[in-house]
């Protein structure tokens, strides 16, 4: 995963003129006939040499992560020509994996829920070779493992763990009570639902009206009040609040869902949206959690495979940084055999790092420039698919309301109170597409990073699939598996892959003093002669894991900007491995629309029409 990038503070204002689309003028439509390519069950080619730059493509994006890869793939059925740039040497954007030594690296600890019906659509779970974890987790509290189970799923597990000092029996009765209710109602109606913090959703209903004691959930709050335009409406969200609550103790919130939940969103404050909570445990209730056999860089890879071979570019990174990452080393003598996660490399080319995107103006296409000073002009659009910090620097004033169509960065002004209000009969609502637009802001706010410690063991401490957890609330590591014991292929054979996340990069610390303070915690936790003779593997930080969820959110922000240019990402939707590969497809299927309106002649009608069935059908 990238670091966030700065602001650039030479943008704003007209961006100036493409040379190369200036010459072309309108650029000739010439898209390809619908259907993409198929994946081919072929073994994984080595880095493919250089290639030129392409002066002209039907449709640009910026970016080769799961949501620009799935905007292409999008794209290539709609009959377009993309072109995927992306500035690293591989595809996957924060979702990629490694090979280092023989084992499977994922950037970060993520994992996959096969509940998502998005990636139900989009990708080939067969072909992924899903591997799930236990439902449920160990977690570490007063020196001693107490497991935590999926009552509906091991049931024996869940009676017996009725006593254990995780939460009363109030709790566990709870928690299989509100895995049941987490599978009522359409799915889409959770993110219309009254949103509060994950934290005010989880605890006791008598302090659902309560501030919590984090001061990101506090802000929150008052933020949801002021929203609120009366006093009376006040009342009622705290109200909403505490109907909401689900009751559960500080005993069980703060030694289970603080961990847990803190591994998904990479904030134990738990001040989350409740909606993405809701929505996280509905997907663990449908389907499993689990790692796919290649690692999770196989969702890109399978993506990139469907593409044209010259419709990807990737940078290009020093010979050195590819050792140091494995990129493209053999795994060890004997390893488990995987299907391959993608038929060939990526095309690269040296500076395929995107400086400046420029909109569609005066009969010009919408075109990017390059680092090198090269340009693509795009005759249907340009699609920007990267993180958000890097999003706003390349889009600057686009992103925001007052310059363009897609969001806004401060929030909505206050509402006077209601005493000194105009009378009902003179106030006037404005019109749906500006209420829409309030509310649909790229978050300025920082988002939260997370830091992976990868070791080398000779044997786990337990054979079982289970995930860790820190549930003392003291120390640095916050959860720890063991991902060779739910995908063998994660490790070569007789080893074992250790995997331990820190919420927070830690930044205090040097990689040396974060490997050492994290191997004494785990020698706490598993022994300390076994911990001994573990060796590091890697550190991985990630300054922005994910971006600012805390309410108030829209998870179905704009995509079209104005301008042939359209920017998807989890900043657009929200930090899951679904939501990004609907923001790709939202994405597309908004430039597609946007060129079958333009009415060109050539495919546009049919695109046009091939993205309404689409849209009708989701």
């Amino acid at each position: 995963m990238a670091s966030p990038l700065a602001a650039d503070p030479t943008r704003g204002g007209g961006a100036p003129r493409c040379a190369a689309a200036a010459r072309r003028g309108a650029a000739a439509r010439r898209p390809l006939a619908a259907g993409g390519a198929r994946h081919r069950p072929c073994a994984a080619a080595g880095p493919a040499p250089p290639r030129a730059l392409p002066a002209e493509a039907d449709a640009v994006v910026v970016g080769g992560g799961l949501a620009g890869l799935n905007a292409a793939a999008v794209l290539r059925r709609a009959g377009l020509r993309p072109l995927v740039l992306e500035a690293s040497d591989g595809v996957g954007g924060r979702a990629r994996s490694d090979v280092v030594e023989g084992f499977t690296l994922d950037r970060g600890f993520q994992i996959f829920l096969t509940g998502y019906p998005e990636a139900a659509a989009t990708l080939d779970y067969e072909a992924l070779q899903l591997r799930p974890f236990y439902a449920g987790a160990r977690v570490r509290f007063g020196g001693a493992w107490h497991t935590v189970a999926d009552p509906l799923r091991h049931f024996w597990d869940g009676v017996a763990s009725l006593g254990n000092p995780i939460g009363s029996v109030a709790d566990k009765v709870n928690v299989g009570l509100f895995r049941i209710k987490s599978l009522l109602g359409p799915l889409d109606a959770i993110f219309e639902r009254p949103e509060t913090t994950t934290l005010e959703r989880l605890q006791a209903r008598g302090a659902a009206g309560a501030g919590p004691p984090a001061r990101g959930p506090r802000r929150a709050a008052r933020a949801a009040c002021r929203a609120a335009p009366t006093r009376a409406a006040r009342r009622v969200r705290v109200r909403v609040r505490a109907r909401q609550a689900e009751g559960f103790s500080p005993a069980m919130v703060d030694r289970f869902f603080r961990p847990f939940l803190g591994g998904i969103f990479f904030n134990t404050q738990l001040s989350t949206s409740s909606r993405l909570f809701e929505f996280v445990m509905r997907m663990l209730a449908t389907g499993s959690n689990c790692l796919p056999a290649a690692g999770i860089g196989a969702m890109a890879g399978q993506l990139a495979a469907g593409l044209p071979d010259d419709s990807v570019l990737t940078g290009a990174a020093p010979a050195a940084a590819r050792r140091r990452r494995g990129v493209g080393r053999a795994r060890a003598a004997g390893a488990a055999r995987v299907a391959p996660p993608t038929t060939r490399a990526p095309a690269r080319r040296a500076g395929a790092k995107v400086q400046r995107v420029t909109a569609a103006a005066g009969g010009r296409p919408a075109c990017v420039e390059l680092a090198s000073g090269e340009t693509v002009a795009a005759a249907h659009g340009v699609v920007v698919a990267v993180e958000g910090p890097e999003a706003w620097r390349l889009l600057g004033e686009a992103m925001d309301v007052r310059g363009g169509a897609g969001g806004c960065s401060a929030p909505p002004p206050r509402r006077r109170c209601a005493a000194r209000a105009p009378p009902r009969r003179q106030r006037r609502r404005p019109p749906p597409a500006a209420a829409a637009a309030q509310v649909a802001p790229s978050k300025s706010e920082p988002g939260v990073g997370t830091a992976c410690v990868y070791f080398r063991a000779p044997a786990p401490p337990a054979p079982d699939p289970i995930l860790y957890l820190n549930g003392t609330g003291e120390g640095l590591v916050n959860n720890c598996c063991f991902p060779s014991t739910v995908a063998p292929s994660y490790a070569p054979p007789g080893q074992t892959l250790v995997s331990a996340s820190v919420i927070g990069t830690q930044p205090q610390l040097s990689d040396e003093q974060l490997v050492a303070a994290v191997r004494r915690e785990l020698a706490e936790w598993f022994g300390g002669a076994a911990v001994d003779s573990w060796s590091h593997l890697r550190t991985y930080r990630i300054p922005y894991a994910q971006p600012n969820q805390a309410p108030p959110t829209n998870f179905t922000r704009p995509v079209a900007l104005g301008g042939g240019l359209f920017v998807c990402g989890d900043h657009r939707d929200s930090a899951t491995f679904d939501a990004a590969l609907r923001s790709g497809r939202r994405a597309a299927e908004a430039l597609i629309a946007a060129a079958g309106t333009r009415g060109a002649g050539g495919a546009a009608p049919a695109l046009a029409a091939a993205a309404a069935a689409r849209a009708g059908s989701a």
